[in-house]
């Protein structure tokens, strides 16, 4: 039987005490052998193909839960999740030895990129997207990116408008507290909700890829999905611009009730 790491989840919800990491993260990890499980299901993700079945994207996905629960206490609490709970008991630290305990990569950037960024807050600064602080760190397995690391950065207010940006909409997201989230896990059961898509940011050696199983490729539109994206009251620069951050950052558009789930989008990378 596969490991289930939705079992996790709900026991981290339930702890309430002081030493999370050692009295229920660790144990629960070598006690389901989580590590050799994600160790398979990294020799499926080839820089030319993957092969993951659908119930690895649905394991992946719970993973990811995971981690976004695990690192609201890092955020700054607006209370976007609606609740007053502040996050587990855990420290950055402890953190980055969960993911290291189950064979996952923890990075943390010293210059910001979309593909291993999110912004937490944007402050004002004469440099834009310089990381002033970085939270907690990027999670990958092998190359797939499942949580960016999160960060604050600086921006011109000449240039970018701070306050949309850090008011602005997430999207591929389960549960933040610093802006509001959507994903396509809300609005359904408990049970229903976890056979939810992981999307897929895969690194290649010369691109990052945002959404791989996207069906619709922003890098060749055809007229049929420039009508989808037109509307939805988007431009095809605004479309690859949520694809890449999950949130707008230069249009002033309303965020809200967008569905860019099927967006794709391949960046080449600068090797100048």
């Amino acid at each position: 039987m596969k490991p289930n790491i939705r079992d996790l989840y709900f026991k981290v919800l339930d702890f309430e005490d002081e030493q999370l990491y050692e009295l229920v993260l660790k144990n629960w990890i070598i006690e389901n052998g989580y590590k050799n499980y994600l160790s398979d299901i990294s020799n499926k993700l080839q820089t030319d193909k993957i092969h993951l079945s659908q119930e690895d994207i649905w394991e992946l996905y719970a993973l990811t839960c995971v981690l976004d629960i695990l690192t609201l206490r890092f955020q700054p609490d607006n209370k976007a999740d609606g609740s007053e709970w502040s996050g587990s008991k855990l420290s950055i630290s402890e953190y980055v030895e969960f993911n290291n305990l189950i064979g996952l990569n923890t990075i943390t950037p010293t210059s910001f990129g979309t593909f291993d960024c999110e912004i937490l807050e944007a402050h004002t600064g004469e440099n834009d997207f310089q990381i002033n602080e970085c939270l907690f760190p990027a999670v990958k397995l092998k190359n797939l990116m499942l949580k960016r690391a999160g960060v604050k950065i600086s921006l011109n207010p000449q240039n970018y408008n701070l306050s949309l940006i850090n008011n602005a909409s997430i999207y591929w997201t389960f549960r933040r507290k610093n802006r509001k989230y959507f994903d396509l896990s809300q609005g359904w059961g408990s049970d229903s909700q976890w056979r939810t898509d992981l999307r897929l940011d895969i690194e290649t050696d010369n691109s990052f890829i945002y959404n791989y199983n996207g069906k619709l490729n922003l890098n060749n539109i055809t007229a049929e999905q420039l009508h989808e994206i037109k509307e939805q009251g988007l431009e095809v620069e605004e479309a690859i611009e949520l694809t890449k951050y999950r949130h707008f950052i230069s249009s002033t558009k309303n965020g809200l009730d967008l569905f860019p789930y099927h967006f794709k989008y391949e960046e080449k990378k600068n090797h100048a």
